[in-house]
């Protein structure tokens, strides 16, 4: 069950049994989420913050996968984003993945200990934020970024252009 899908972990914790309810402090059930695009219609944005709240030790998360498409608000996942400080893994996607966003998430605890960071071809995430971001993630190792095309949205440089870019800004303060 540890490896299992989110929807057969929060049927088996939640709707089985009362007495199932421990299975929130098995941080081991829980150090990945995925959320991608099928779920959106079984989970909005207060039902992700009310799953994040659930869990006894949501610290253990590390790994958080969300496809928000254009319903989920984009003040839900900064606050989701902001209860999980021990992130490593983020892949975001969806049309209301913004550079708010980003940079709200370069803000967080969690930024410092990120190695993996994916965004998707929806996200609407400019340049400079990403960069922000790369800045205050020293142990970035992976950056993904789908459907790279336009100049003004981030979709333009390679992951070298990008790396040295945020070497620079973090030189530069």
């Amino acid at each position: 069950m540890a490896s299992g899908a989110l929807k057969d972990k929060v049927k088996c914790a939640g709707g089985i049994c009362k007495a199932w309810r421990f299975l929130r402090n098995v941080p081991e059930l829980w150090t990945t989420i995925e959320l991608p695009s099928f779920y959106r219609s079984s989970f909005d944005g207060h039902a992700i913050l009310r799953l994040l709240g659930w869990l006894r030790d949501v610290s253990k998360v590390t790994s958080f996968k969300l496809d928000v498409g254009d319903r989920i608000p984009p003040d839900v996942t900064k606050k989701a984003l902001a209860m999980m400080p021990g992130l490593t893994k983020l892949d975001l996607g969806g049309k209301k993945i913004s550079s708010a966003v980003v940079a709200h998430f370069a803000k967080q605890p969690a930024a410092k200990n990120l190695e993996s960071i994916a965004l998707d071809s929806d996200c609407k995430v400019k340049l400079p934020d990403l960069l922000t971001l790369l800045a205050t993630a020293p142990n970035l190792k992976s950056l993904r970024a789908s459907n790279m095309s336009s100049s003004d949205i981030f979709t333009g440089s390679t992951v070298d252009d990008l790396e040295l870019m945020a070497l620079s800004m973090s030189k530069a303060r």
